[in-house]
């Protein structure tokens, strides 16, 4: 708990206010006094000496906003979203890693930073929460202007908090997958015992942990499937068939009668799904890995920096990022809180779009991705046989030859792409399986036979989104002459198989279809030809 002196003490450093006035500029800024109660909304700091003014006249903590505004004192609760977004001028990335065991909540902290730093983020910044957590921090300055989401350019300053869930739930993917080596999973098992982690967060093992096949990711929630299995005696090489029910440490060759080891007893064990026999203890993420969706809504605050925390008496210090595992609560203590180095969403490390990557993987990571399908026209059929590769658009032949970025997106266009030029269900699959073969970094197994399965359940055909943006983000569009007259990949396909079409009969003498005449037709066909050749009579014996 606080007591007053240690209040008082603590803000009246130059050095904690200078660095809570910076940490305030152009947010909303809340305050708590020692009832429980908060101030008023909205409010600001303006001068670093209303900090210790506003303790003495009770406050305990001060939290800010992940916004940025233009004049935060125009907020209101009334507001509508289309005048929160004009007021509003930016946002930083801030996550709130809540775990109820200080050393958990820093293994998340570790991995998650880890994560971001893989995708050459240099302003990625952490802060100790004050009691049992860690804030991980990305200013708004890192991030690019515009993202594509459904195939459409955003103006990413609008897309709060929507960017910022999303990029919390693909880091938390990202850190316990299979890809990673489960590393989450592996880090705290190597920390307590399965039993000892469950105890000190207060759950069940069951509900902690679950088991996952390592080859399909698919969770065990049944018994493993138990069968027989095939033992080669190496001395006769009799095959003898052992039942899962025969657990003995030793059998007897039903050949040669010879004692041999039972090293399977009780039956081998495989998935029910794929049939591998290898599985992990893997964490249930809902169970440790709290990152506080709350704290990622508008208008919602987190404890500003050398704050103090009212139950712990600890205040919110940055962390180092390479020392997060090493982080004791001792560090916080008010009385030997040091202003260093590190800076909490330091904006003097950002580079220009370093986090573009990131956002933009975030916004293409959903197993049905959600853009905008074009239902074929009802006087669209697809061909009965498939239009070969020779005759793809120039963007899809890029694609096809692999990729780096937006592989998903690229996955969405490609199957509908496909599909529209009656390959088939078969033919999409295995054309899909080589080309994420050929990308730099192939997308999952779960995530294609998820993407494949969601297409093979769609009762109507969709067309691949229109040109041209959508192409140009993927960095894949490279048009040619015929592009400019057409609106789809699809539309390419046909204009290229008409012509080499014409071509080929363009020297061709195509046999004349004789016209169906009427009685009218024939008669005055007739007499036309009997007036011709008149005249030609005539015209010989003129000349005679």
């Amino acid at each position: 708990m606080l007591d007053i002196s240690t209040i008082l003490l603590h803000y009246k450093r130059k050095d904690i206010q200078e660095a809570m006035l910076k940490c305030a500029a152009d947010r909303e800024v809340s305050i708590r006094y020692k009832n429980g109660g908060f101030g008023k909304r909205p409010d600001i700091l303006q001068y670093s000496g209303d900090i210790l003014e506003l303790a003495k006249s009770g406050a305990t903590s001060f939290h800010v906003s992940e916004e940025r505004w233009s004049n935060p004192l125009l907020l209101n609760p009334e507001m509508k979203k289309k005048e929160l977004e004009d007021l509003r001028t930016g946002w930083d990335f801030v996550i709130d890693i809540d775990c109820p065991v200080l050393e958990y909540s820093g293994v998340i902290a570790y991995l998650v930073v880890k994560a971001l730093t893989r995708y050459g983020i240099a302003a990625v910044s952490c802060k100790f929460s004050g009691n049992k957590g860690f804030h991980i921090g990305v200013p708004f300055e890192s991030f690019p202007k515009k993202v594509s989401v459904k195939g459409e350019l955003k103006d990413i300053r609008l897309l709060f908090p929507d960017s910022t869930r999303r990029i919390a739930e693909f880091l938390a993917k990202q850190i316990d997958s299979k890809e990673r080596g489960y590393e989450l999973s592996s880090m705290i098992q190597k920390m307590d015992a399965i039993d000892v982690v469950a105890v000190k967060m207060g759950k069940t093992k069951q509900e902690m942990f679950k088991t996952v096949c390592k080859k399909c990711e698919s969770e065990i929630k049944k018994e493993y499937i138990n069968f027989d299995i095939k033992m080669i005696c190496p001395y006769c090489e009799t095959e003898n068939i052992i039942p899962p029910e025969i657990k003995e440490d030793f059998i007897s060759c039903k050949g040669c009668k010879r004692i041999l080891r039972n090293n399977e007893k009780g039956g081998a064990q495989q998935c029910q799904k794929c049939g591998n026999k290898e599985f992990i203890q893997k964490f249930d993420n809902s169970s440790i890995l709290e990152i506080d969706s709350v704290l990622i809504s508008s208008r919602h605050l987190y404890r500003m920096v050398y704050s103090l925390h009212e139950k712990s008496g600890l205040a919110s210090v940055p962390v180092d990022i390479d020392k997060i595992l090493d982080f004791k609560r001792e560090d916080a203590d008010p009385k030997i809180v040091k202003i260093g180095d590190t800076v909490f969403l330091d904006t003097s490390k950002c580079r220009p779009n370093e986090a573009g990557k990131l956002i933009q993987e975030a916004f293409d990571d959903d197993p049905l991705i959600e853009v905008e399908e074009i239902e074929l026209n009802k006087e669209y059929e697809t061909p009965r046989s498939a239009i070969p590769q020779e005759f793809f658009p120039p963007c899809i032949k890029k694609m096809l030859n692999g990729m780096k970025d937006g592989k998903k997106r690229a996955l969405f266009a490609l199957i509908n792409f496909l599909d529209s030029l009656g390959w088939g269900h078969d033919g999409i699959e295995d054309l899909v399986r080589e080309w994420n073969e050929k990308n730099e970094e192939p997308l999952r197994e779960v995530y294609i036979k998820g993407q494949l399965k969601h297409h093979k359940q769609k009762k109507k055909h969709m067309l691949p989104q229109n040109c041209k943006s959508y192409y140009e983000d993927l960095q894949a569009c490279f048009p040619d002459m015929i592009c400019s007259k057409i609106k789809n990949p699809v539309n390419y396909a046909h204009v290229k198989v008409w012509i080499k079409n014409n071509d080929k009969n363009r020297n061709k003498k195509l046999p004349r279809e004789k016209p169906d005449l009427t009685k009218e037709q024939k008669e005055f066909m007739q007499k036309r030809k009997e007036e011709e050749k008149e005249f030609k009579k005539k015209m010989k014996e003129k000349k005679s």
